[in-house]
């Protein structure tokens, strides 16, 4: 029996650092740019969210599918002593890539190329899944529907796409919602099907909501941001954990603080996560 299962894409992330040279404002097409840093590490939400909660000190399994290139994911996923029997691996189809363009002083934009996710069907998945919650991050919501009745709990993390598609039936069997502003405006009244919902705001104050009960934590000012790339799965992974080991609100949204803001202080989706050793103090 697991603690909890994360559901959702592994990937290879390529970080590309372009200084001050690439911005939204001039792209420049036809030319040659030199780049400062090119550095490549393992990410998706399934495998970030994997390692989060290992670390946190849950026993943690990893549902995914992966192609062609994917021996690094299943290194690090067994290093963090997540297990990876549950992952489907399908030499016919080529694991998803993201490239990260980063600029200075600039949001970091992302190029994502989704193939093994996207081609998982309930038929590959693994049936026995006995776990006493689901971790749902971004898959098609025909995919995500069914882990509806399977006796466990659901923390879904969406994303655009997935608010988009206003998954009503999903947010139904919802016990813990973690979604942006942009998304949450997205879902509209439709949010207030689940439980306990926590809307995350860039360096805005998240707000949280169970049972009627209204909760807010504001973001540490002097935390400098080298990348935020994997600081919603990090946010999203403590706040559950954080129930999942102390059923309170407000411990858990200091958690999910902490595993943020220790994430976006370093390069890679994974490499500075808590450990529960670290956590325990500030709780």
């Amino acid at each position: 029996m697991f603690d909890i299962i994360t559901v959702g894409s592994a990937t290879r992330d390529i970080f590309v650092d372009t200084g001050d040279k690439l911005f939204k404002e001039k792209i420049p097409f036809g030319d040659k740019v030199l780049i400062d840093k090119f550095y490549i590490d393992t990410g998706g939400g399934a495998t970030n969210t994997a390692v989060a909660f290992s670390r946190l000190g849950l026993k943690t399994g990893c549902l995914s599918k992966v192609g062609s290139g994917s021996e690094e994911i299943f290194e690090v996923l067994n290093k963090e002593g997540v297990d990876t029997d549950l992952i489907v691996k399908d030499l016919e189809v080529s694991t998803d890539h993201s490239i990260i363009l980063d600029a200075t002083g600039k949001d970091r934009t992302i190029l994502v190329y989704k193939d093994a996710s996207w081609k998982f069907s309930w038929d590959e998945a693994p049936k026995d899944l006995k776990t006493k919650w689901f971790y749902l991050a971004s898959m098609p919501v025909e995919f995500l529907e069914n882990f509806i009745g399977l006796g466990a709990k659901i923390a879904l993390n969406t994303s655009q796409y997935l608010a988009e598609k206003r998954p009503t039936k999903l947010l139904d069997a919802t016990d813990i919602l973690v979604l942006n502003k942009e998304e949450a405006e997205l879902l509209g009244s439709d949010i207030k099907r689940v439980k306990t919902v926590v809307v995350t705001d860039k360096d805005n104050p998240v707000r949280a909501v169970s049972e009627g009960k209204e909760y807010t934590i504001e973001p540490n000012k002097d935390i400098k941001a080298v990348e935020r790339t994997g600081a919603g799965d990090a946010f999203a992974s403590g706040f559950v954990a954080g129930i999942i080991k102390t059923g309170d609100i407000e411990k858990s949204l200091k958690l999910a603080r902490a595993n943020s803001e220790s994430v976006i202080g370093h390069y890679g989706a994974k490499n500075n996560l808590l450990k529960w050793e670290e956590v325990k103090p500030l709780l």
